[in-house]
C-alpha cells in the first residue's frame, strides 16, 4: 500500500492518504474540513493527479476539481460508486 503526502496535517497523524483508495473527511460545521480538502486537493493537482471532490453542501467550485454534487445519501452513494469505479480502472 503507497502513502501519499497531503502537503497538511493529516500527514504528521497517518503519513497521508492511501493511493488508490476512496478516502471519506467527515466532522462537525466549521471544523476545517473544506479547507482541508482544498488544500489536499491542490497539493495532489499541483503533482498531476486527478482529484474527485464529493460535495454535499454545494460550497466548492474549484478549478481543476471534478466535483461531484451530491446532496443526499442516495446521491452520496452513487457518487462514490462512480469513484469507486473509475478508481479500480486504475489498479
Amino acid at each position: 500500500m503507497t502513502v501519499l503526502p497531503t502537503g497538511t496535517p493529516i500527514d504528521v497523524i497517518s503519513g497521508g492518504l492511501r493511493e488508490k483508495a476512496v478516502t471519506l473527511i467527515y466532522g462537525p460545521t466549521g471544523c476545517g474540513k473544506t479547507t482541508l480538502l482544498l488544500k489536499m486537493s491542490k497539493h495532489f493537482l499541483d503533482q498531476g493527479f486527478k482529484v474527485y471532490y464529493i460535495d454535499t453542501e454545494g460550497g466548492v467550485e474549484e478549478e481543476g476539481l471534478n466535483v461531484i454534487q451530491a446532496y443526499s445519501l442516495k446521491m452520496q452513494s452513487e457518487a462514490l460508486k462512480e469513484v469507486a469505479k473509475n478508481v479500480s480502472k486504475l489498479k
